[in-house]
């Protein structure tokens, strides 16, 4: 409570996580139940356990022509209740907020670059050659640029279409699944202007493994033995042994982590979100929001 540390359970809900002290508030939250605080208190394991919302009332799911009963299609639309799950949480992108939140949802980088676009697929996707990108629908327009031009404090719920019966109102566009996005709209209230600014670090997780100068020269030696070549024709440069003996020379050899010189720096994310909200009335009157 009062950090952005955040953790998920496991299938069986469990989980770890590491507090500074034994006065550590922990918040405990899910879908459909009542969110709990626990103080962590002298004890490495604690057992949770939350009650379920009683009130039902709002157990529908919009799709693309009408509103269904959630129990009629479990399953086929997976809702995400954005403004209350992603209010305490910092992210610089929609899709970067979604990844491992939306059921049967694959969300990814397209590539390993630190700035490469999140690619959104459906159930696994229908086509190896074809894009199985879905449709995206924000508030009843359809976009082509998904999720990029929303900022995740404007949204405020999602829903994700993946059966036939639900997506069949939006034709062969639908096919690879359909996300509705429904962002927040003016409240009553007097006009307030608020600011969201977020800074973050991205870095390589992982990169390729490589021999050092004293691996490589050790390998171009074996090889040179193994292909019955001459020592001074195989080896060029400063890797250039008269015998075996010689490559010790290359034990202090400071090598160059090319992967570090092309892709090592971290990647700099800075967003900046600044809202006017007020009103007299709901959306249909006049309320209004405007964001930036």
């Amino acid at each position: 409570k009062g950090t952005t540390k955040i953790v998920t359970t496991d299938a069986n809900g469990k989980f770890s996580i590491t507090v500074p002290g034994n006065t550590t508030v922990l918040v405990v939250s899910y879908i459909g139940f009542i969110t709990r605080e626990v103080s962590v208190g002298t004890s490495n394991q604690i057992s949770i356990s939350l009650k379920p919302v009683s009130n039902t009332m709002d157990e529908v799911t919009i799709i693309g022509y009408g509103t269904q009963s959630k129990k009629d299609n479990t399953g086929a639309v997976t809702s995400f209740d954005a403004e209350k799950q992603l209010k305490d949480i910092p992210n610089n992108s929609a899709e970067q907020a979604l990844v491992g939140r939306l059921a049967g949802v694959q969300i990814g980088a397209s590539e390993g670059s630190l700035d490469a676009d999140y690619r959104i697929v459906i159930r696994g996707g229908g086509s190896i050659t074809q894009d199985n990108s879905p449709l995206y629908i924000i508030d009843g327009i359809q976009v082509e640029d998904g999720l990029k031009s929303l900022s995740p404090q404007d949204i405020e719920r999602i829903d994700v279409l993946k059966d036939a019966s639900s997506t069949a109102i939006y034709g062969s566009r639908g096919a690879n699944g359909v996300v509705l996005i429904t962002t927040k709209s003016g409240k009553a209230g007097t006009t307030t202007v608020s600011y969201n600014g977020i800074f973050g670090i991205n870095k390589l997780n992982s990169t390729l493994p490589v021999m050092t100068p004293y691996e490589f020269v050790v390998y171009q030696w074996e090889r040179t033995r193994i292909e019955g070549a001459t020592n001074q024709a195989s080896f060029s440069g400063i890797y250039k042994v008269n015998t075996f003996a010689d490559i010790d020379r290359f034990y202090n050899v400071n090598p160059v982590n090319w992967q570090e010189e092309v892709m090592g720096n971290d990647a700099q994310m800075l967003t900046n979100n600044v809202s006017i909200n007020g009103g007299k009335g709901d959306r249909t009157s006049s309320s209004y929001k405007a964001a930036l």
